[in-house]
């Protein structure tokens, strides 16, 4: 058995498959093997996989039908894994090839961090350096990120009160590594999430366990118009997620309320307004269902909500009449 088992979940990434896959096979970390698990892929992504099936490494996993989630790949990639750590490598992302070797590290060398991750550079669909997360603007505005300029070890559960608990600072499943047993006993993934599932996870598994951080730029997040998180985002469901989100982490890490109240609030005040921005491009059914999170999270906020909203509809129709 293989110290590392990556996973690499796949739906119709043919054209970033190949640079993924051999970045995972070129880690300096040789001790791995590799599952590659196609969720009913339309393009040409199983004659791209072709090419590395010869691999003794490298196993397959196809499904007849998509799965409609990507944390149900993760779930059956974990379910397949031999490894005491899981790579979840995203078929669209890739690697420096040192990544596996310090994360490696940090997890080899204290047992009782249960995930260890790195920095991000963000890149586009052309391989182009576009950002490094941490240095983005949305970012800096919710959490002091001096902290990630350095390597850490700290308690899971103080990560998740003074970062998770207010924004995804774990983004990218790509930069991330676990131990297997630990996400076993967290019960995996919640397959109900198209989004915001990771974040969900990260909070179930340092809720048992500390988190390592490596401050090197050693995983590309690949930022394009094809990914699940851009639908999300184009139809306001990004928003409808990540407070959902934030509830289920309080309710799981039963964090008291006045701990949360200004982080609450803050998060509660980006993920309306970044759905009132779209509006009337999302229907009125999704805004009702961000109103009812919004009120469970920061009741102020929710009736500023029906008070703005009361405003936009009745300047709208009186728009209508007027052209009429």
């Amino acid at each position: 058995m293989a110290h590392v088992t990556a996973i690499i979940p796949n739906y119709n990434h043919e054209r970033f498959l190949a640079r993924r896959i051999e970045t995972v096979l070129g880690q300096t970390h040789r001790d791995l093997d590799v599952i590659f698990l196609d969720d009913a892929s339309t393009d040409a992504s199983l004659d791209v996989f072709a090419r590395y099936a010869s691999d003794p490494r490298v196993r397959m996993r196809s499904g007849r039908a998509n799965s409609g989630s990507p944390f149900a790949q993760w779930n059956e990639g974990v379910r397949e894994a031999t490894g005491e750590y899981v790579w979840i490598a995203e078929s669209d992302d890739y690697a420096d090839p040192a990544l596996l070797e310090a994360l490696v590290a940090v997890l080899d060398a204290h047992p009782n961090v249960g995930l260890a991750y790195c920095d991000s550079w963000l890149v586009d669909e052309h391989d182009r350096v576009t950002g490094s997360f941490f240095e983005q603007p949305d970012v800096r505005e919710w959490v002091d990120t001096r902290r990630w300029h350095q390597d850490f070890v700290r308690s899971g559960r103080e990560e998740c009160l003074t970062s998770l608990a207010v924004l995804n600072t774990i983004p990218n499943a790509s930069a991330v590594l676990f131990r297997r047993s630990l996400y076993q006993e967290a019960g995996g993934a919640d397959e109900s999430f198209r989004m915001a599932g990771d974040w969900v996870l990260w909070a179930d598994l340092l809720s048992r366990a500390d988190v390592g951080f490596v401050a090197r730029h050693l995983n590309y997040w690949r930022q394009h118009p094809g990914t699940v998180r851009q639908r999300l985002f184009d139809s306001g469901s990004d928003v409808e997620e990540a407070f959902r989100a934030t509830l289920r982490m309080r309710t799981r890490l039963g964090i008291p309320h006045e701990y949360l109240e200004k982080p609450r609030a803050k998060l509660a005040s980006f993920w309306f307004w970044r759905t009132w921005e779209r509006w009337p491009n999302v229907s009125l059914g999704h805004m009702l269902r961000v109103h009812r999170y919004a009120r469970e999270l920061d009741p102020h906020l929710a009736r500023r909500f029906v008070r703005t909203l009361g405003r936009k509809l009745a300047r709208r129709l009186r728009s209508r009449a007027g052209r009429r």
